[in-house]
């Protein structure tokens, strides 16, 4: 009896597809794409309708298909299996155009590796998608045209080894106006004013200021604050409004690409191209014990947030069992897409829900139990009940003979937990109410109060955010920038070329990105145009349904292709060295700073008469360990990280950068530890752990 083949893209989806199906089938992976544009040129006859010009990644692969070729041989079946997207379509569609059998059924997709979903999908196989094919095609060859023509600009013009990309450049400019936007921000100063009060009872209530009975209020400086605080000292305080309602809080919808890594990002503090590697493994599957070769999750690039009617049902009854039928909604919690969402695939959401995180944790990695725990609590909260609460808002007036002033309190108070039995999300809090630890359900309208004391705290505005990995994946996803699958790609991509850095978690383009965008904008203002970056995301979506691709590119080369001869013939930019005061030992010089492959140091500006360079040691504290300079270094991703300069003598190192003060409690080394409400300050010694908050930091 022939055997029936089965052609994946990765060896470890082959392992679990081969345990579900049995030795009827035989089950071969590719190992991703097996042809694509040539490394060393072009690879795009323009002049011929923008026509390809493969050729085989590498030599191995061509004898990969060839095994292929002599597997179908044997074959009373073939089935195309890559992944569901446009590029694991184009993989499917070289596959099957050098085995010869591209007009037959024999494309088959899933979005979980299940037996289920497998089984069901060879029931039903499909031709290959040529318009998804086509979305490929004018894709890569977009991206081939601007990164071929543009990057040898860039290092001709700027410096060598540099690279533009049509989403690259775009997301560069807008991790470089956000710079620009926090160096141009302005502060405004504003005061906020607290009431603490007793009653009869002796309870206190912290209260915060409104404004006056009709209108709220900012106080713009201290005089101001000054004046409020000196009238209500004098002034009756009483309850003159109490206002009781419930609300409810919904879950969130279950994860997509973007909300998966923005989520990990923030929680688990991963970096969005470690997400996407976890994420794949949980995907793709591996041996779990007791469990053998099995996949956790289902495909992990995709926009929507789309449930399987069947897979819902079953979570409702398994929420029931575990949880009980109140945390069961009514109808079934149906989420709707964005706009811009090609709903090919569902959701992010566990495979199996009978498999919870807490039965594999000690027999799968770390990581992979943290990001598997996220993507099965989300998706289980996903579909349970509303929270409920019983909100209390009260408004205290402070009264005098010459002014009225108004003061808010609110209290918020779970009465059914729903769907956070299983998932929560911090909530930005509004600070101007707080919520009471006391109990004020019997408070009513006409109580009257004793002000204790007042206490005012001078703010500022403050600056927009820079981006962090989290935000700027949601950012990319609002504007249309790329897909879900290339997010990470992206920042990793601009990270590795130096043109942006990260500090604190947070994303700052260093002097050779701001460069670099200022030249693509000057010269290239429509790669880096987000509007024309959206714009050819939407066109690839409307060749999924059926648009010319070669329509797409004609639209789009003539004015680019003009752009790149400008830009040849511009002048080359002199980056200035940034002069150090440190003298060369060798010939007396002021050493300059240089940017190299792992990070700025020290070089002689007389090179090449002298070649003397040294490394930058930004020395920020004293080492616990042998009392050296504790200095702030770089990984070769571009990380900080801070550690002994007696290096590898000494192997000191911390992620946080050191305090300035040792622990009182034990004289150890603290570090620095960035909370929302601040930086604390925290022991390192295991067994002490001491915190402080630093004076200029207190709330």
């Amino acid at each position: 009896m022939k055997m029936k083949l089965i052609i994946v893209e990765s060896p470890s989806k082959a392992k679990t597809i081969q345990k579900y199906l049995g030795p009827e089938y035989k089950v071969v992976a590719s190992g991703g794409h097996v042809c694509d544009l040539p490394k060393r040129s072009l690879g795009i006859d323009v002049k011929n309708n923008f026509k390809p010009e493969y050729t085989f990644t590498d030599n191995k692969k061509k004898e990969l298909l060839n095994q292929f070729k002599d597997l179908s041989k044997q074959a009373s079946e073939i089935y195309i299996a890559t992944d569901p997207d446009r590029e694991g379509e184009a993989i499917g569609w070289h596959i099957a155009s050098y085995l010869d059998i591209l007009d037959q059924k024999n494309r088959i997709s899933f979005d979980e590796i299940s037996k289920r979903s497998v089984t069901k999908a060879i029931e039903s196989p499909k031709n290959i998608n040529m318009n998804l094919v086509n979305a490929q095609q004018a894709r890569r060859v977009i991206d081939r045209l601007v990164g071929y023509k543009v990057s040898p600009i860039l290092s001709k013009k700027i410096k060598s080894r540099l690279s533009g990309g049509r989403v690259q450049s775009a997301v560069l400019k807008m991790i470089v106006e956000r710079e620009h936007e926090i160096e141009k921000f302005k502060p405004e100063e504003y005061w906020q004013i607290f009431a603490f009060l007793y009653d009869n009872s002796k309870n206190t209530l912290k209260c915060a200021y409104h404004g006056s009975p009709t209108k709220k209020i900012k106080v713009t400086n201290k005089d101001e604050a000054d004046k409020i605080e000196n009238e209500c000292k004098n002034s009756k305080w009483n309850i003159v409004n109490i206002k009781k309602s419930q609300t409810l809080q919904k879950p969130f919808a279950p994860f997509s690409t973007s909300t998966m890594q923005q989520d990990a990002s923030i929680k688990l503090g991963m970096s969005s191209s470690t997400v996407m590697r976890v994420a794949q493994q949980l995907y793709e599957g591996f041996d779990i014990e007791g469990l053998g070769h099995i996949a956790l999750v289902t495909y992990i690039r995709t926009d929507s947030v789309r449930i399987s009617a069947d897979f819902q049902m079953e979570t409702r009854k398994f929420i029931s069992e575990k949880y009980g039928n109140d945390y069961v909604p009514t109808k079934a919690n149906i989420y709707k897409n964005k706009s811009s969402a090609q709903d090919a695939h569902e959701a992010i959401r566990p495979i199996f829900l009978d498999v919870t995180p807490e039965s594999i944790k000690d027999k799968v990695t770390n990581q992979q139990y943290r990001l598997y725990k996220l993507i099965y609590e989300r998706y289980l909260a996903s579909q349970m009940a509303a929270a409920r609460f019983n909100v209390l808002n009260i408004d205290i007036l402070a009264e005098s003979e010459i002014s009225k002033h108004l003061f808010k309190l609110s209290d918020k108070e779970i009465i059914f937990n729903g769907h956070l039995a299983v998932y929560s999300d911090n909530q930005e809090k509004n600070e101007e109410n707080f919520e009471s630890k006391n109990d004020l359900s019997k408070l009513k309208v006409g109580d009257e109060f004793l002000l204790k004391k007042t206490n005012k705290e001078q703010k500022f505005t403050q600056p927009p955010a820079r981006y962090t990995e989290a935000s700027l994946i949601k950012a990319m996803e609002e504007n249309k920038i790329g897909r879900p699958s290339t997010y990470a790609t992206v920042i990793s991509v601009l990270l590795n070329r130096k043109y942006m850095e990260k500090e604190k978690r947070t994303l700052k383009p260093t002097q050779l990105g701001e460069l670099v965008n200022k030249f693509m904008e000057e010269h290239f203002a429509d790669i880096v145009d987000i509007n024309f970056t959206a714009k050819v995301e939407d066109q690839l979506d409307t060749i999924e349904q059926g648009l010319v691709w070669q329509d797409v590119l004609h639209d789009f080369y003539p004015k680019f292709i003009n752009d790149v001869n400008l830009a040849n013939n511009t002048n080359k930019i002199h980056i200035e060295d940034e002069v150090s005061d440190v003298t060369c030992d060798k010939c007396g010089a002021l050493m300059v700073i240089k940017e190299g492959r792992y990070g700025k140091f020290l070089a002689c500006p007389n090179y090449p008469k002298c070649k003397n360079i040294k490394s930058i040691d930004e020395i920020v504290g004293v080492c616990p360990d042998c009392g050296g300079d504790i200095v702030k270094k770089r990984t070769r991703a571009g990380k900080i990280f801070y550690g002994c300069n007696n290096y590898p003598d000494c192997e000191f190192a911390s992620w946080n950068k050191p305090a300035p003060i040792l622990c009182p409690k034990c004289n150890s080394l603290m570090t620095i530890s960035n909370t929302k409400n601040g930086e604390v300050y925290i022991c390192t010694k295991g067994t002490c752990k001491h915190r402080i908050i630093p004076n200029n930091n207190k709330q």
